[in-house]
């Protein structure tokens, strides 16, 4: 199925779907609303359904997102940022569990700037490393190389996120857009990468994702 294809019938999903689960919540927050006339078994299933129903929402809304992705249309606000800056955010916006550490070695870069959304950008580099960080068993560890690299004869940066464990050992392979447990975060975070000229990869061991691969093309 090519891009286009595909995002057509994300878009009409998400379209068909919409309007019944909106039925589901606003029913479902009625009930919630008498709460005092329900058994505490009840509350809690319903509260165990509305919290799966939005989720459903948000999945919806990140079919939508991913549609206009695909299609295209989405608006990306281009400006020249530091890459380094960027990564630094999307790490910390990871970086909460206290079983986690993770380590970044830029090697004193200069050059690091590229064109970019900031915030798309970001959020896509939050996804890829919080599915690397969900792949390994605690306590985790986890080392961010970047360097320049060129690929496709065109400058570049290139971001290596990988488990300590076993890194240097890994597997380099296409994504896998169809991991479980994210919901569609990797595909929307390998579109928007792709939207600003760059490619992404996974880095497996033993068949168990322990890493991801960024390359994206330096400001001229």
């Amino acid at each position: 199925m090519t891009s286009d294809a595909s995002g057509r019938l994300l878009s009409l999903l998400s379209h068909e779907l919409r309007s019944p689960l909106g039925v589901i919540r606003g029913y479902l927050r009625l009930l919630e609303d008498r709460a005092a006339a329900l058994s505490d078994q009840q509350r809690t299933a319903i509260s165990a359904a509305l919290r799966a129903a939005d989720h459903a929402a948000h999945l919806l809304d990140q079919a939508s997102h991913l549609a206009q992705l695909r299609h295209g249309n989405t608006r990306f606000d281009l400006i020249r940022i530091d890459l380094m800056k960027v990564l630094s955010a999307a790490i910390q916006s990871v970086a909460a569990a206290p079983d986690l550490t993770i380590t970044c070695d830029a090697r004193d870069l200069t050059g690091t700037e590229v064109n970019a959304d900031r915030n798309q950008l970001r959020e896509a580099l939050t996804s890829l490393i919080a599915v690397v960080v969900r792949a390994q068993v605690a306590p985790r560890t986890i080392k961010v190389s970047v360097q320049r690299e060129t690929f496709d004869q065109t400058a570049g940066l290139w971001l290596r996120i990988e488990a300590e464990s076993v890194a240097g050992h890994a597997l380099e392979e296409a994504l896998n857009t169809a991991r479980g447990g994210v919901g569609l975060d990797l595909p929307i975070a390998e579109a928007v990468i792709a939207s600003h000229g760059g490619r992404v990869s996974e880095l497996t061991a033993a068949g168990h994702c322990v890493g991801m691969i960024v390359w994206l093309p330096v400001a001229p």
